[in-house]
């Protein structure tokens, strides 16, 4: 009779945990999608991010300078060689990584942590930044070495796939270190 009241108690409290969990996982969703409207809106919106385009075309000119190749920049424009000659890109604001930022505050702000710690994750938006200079560095010096061709797939594929693991990555960094 006693055994019997343990297992219904250890029952009912692994019941009471799914039921928090799914609550806690209905909550992080819900404040998840509502704090995605930015993102939404950046989307939608045509607001000019003039200086970070700049900056980015800029810083990323110089490391395929600095990475021997032939590299011309005018204004957000860059032109490189390639195998299968040349190859201009545009930086536009689709490639400031501000997409990058707004979703991994969207998923900072959307846990359950102290507000403090929320706050902190504002740190991470300088490391978000030179993790997309790379990744556009990347793209550019893909497009160098396979050639024109390969911009759509190493562009839309390969590097929008990184940049999601990128941002989980540091929201999970971001979760278990600090404080």
């Amino acid at each position: 009779m006693l055994m019997s009241a343990v297992k219904k108690r250890k029952k009912r409290n692994k019941k009471c945990a799914f039921r928090s969990r799914l609550l806690n996982t209905l909550r992080f969703l819900l404040f998840f999608n509502v704090l995605s409207l930015p993102l939404y809106f950046f989307s939608r919106l045509d607001f000019p991010l003039y200086g970070l385009q700049h900056s980015v075309a800029s810083l990323t000119t110089f490391l395929l300078g600095v990475a021997g190749f032939d590299v011309h920049a005018q204004n957000n424009l860059i032109s490189v060689h390639t195998p299968s000659g040349m190859f201009a890109g545009f930086i536009d604001r689709e490639c400031t990584g501000a997409k990058m930022m707004l979703g991994f505050l969207a998923l900072c702000f959307a846990t359950q942590e102290a507000t403090r710690k929320k706050l902190k994750s504002l740190l991470f938006l300088p490391l978000i930044y030179f993790a997309n200079v790379l990744r556009v560095f990347s793209v550019f010096l893909l497009v160098c070495f396979f050639g024109a061709e390969s911009f759509e797939f190493v562009h839309n594929v390969i590097f929008n796939t990184l940049a999601v693991l990128v941002i989980i990555a540091m929201w999970i960094g971001w979760m278990k270190f600090v404080k």
